[in-house]
């Protein structure tokens, strides 16, 4: 199973009345992640199985790159990756995915990032993406802490540089 994490494109600021669910994602987000999108289509990323935060940001960014990563269909809102969601319902959803496929999950900070630390056995924070970063990390066995092996720890600038120059 390969799994890729994204973190979800530059967002809004919140604003007083507004709820943190509903902050979308800003134009410079959007403009990133339409580079970021390329440079993801450039490298011949694809997935089979495609999930997202129902956080509005969340849910933009997964729906901005669907195609890049030729993914048919929307992507399966999944409670599970909100920002403070629980490690191990995280991992519970994981284990309804087939481990022949290429599953990517759309969320935010901290969960991602605790969710990477947990799959390759570090500590805590120790896998640190910026907005629009994007992890893969691989599985030959079964699911467990330590279990998988990071493969890419990609910066935003770094997916822009494979899909072209940022405007």
């Amino acid at each position: 199973m390969k799994i890729l994490l994204l973190r979800h494109g530059i967002a809004e600021d919140g604003r007083s009345g507004m709820r943190d669910a509903d902050r979308a994602l800003t134009a410079e987000g959007i403009a990133q992640l339409e580079e970021v999108a390329a440079g993801l289509a450039a490298a011949d990323v694809r997935v089979d199985d495609l999930r997202s935060s129902p956080l509005r940001r969340a849910v933009e960014t997964a729906r901005l790159v669907r195609k890049a990563v030729r993914f048919d269909g929307e992507a399966r809102i999944e409670p599970d990756l909100e920002p403070d969601g629980a490690i191990d319902r995280a991992v519970a959803l994981l284990e309804t995915v087939a481990r022949t496929s290429t599953v990517m999950l759309v969320g935010h900070l901290p969960h991602l990032s605790l969710l990477a630390a947990w799959l390759v056995g570090a500590r805590g924070h120790a896998v640190h993406l910026k907005k629009a970063g994007l992890v893969r990390i691989d599985l030959e066995g079964k699911l467990g802490q330590g279990a998988g092996e990071l493969r890419w720890l990609l910066t935003p600038s770094w997916m822009v540089s494979r899909g072209g120059e940022r405007r």
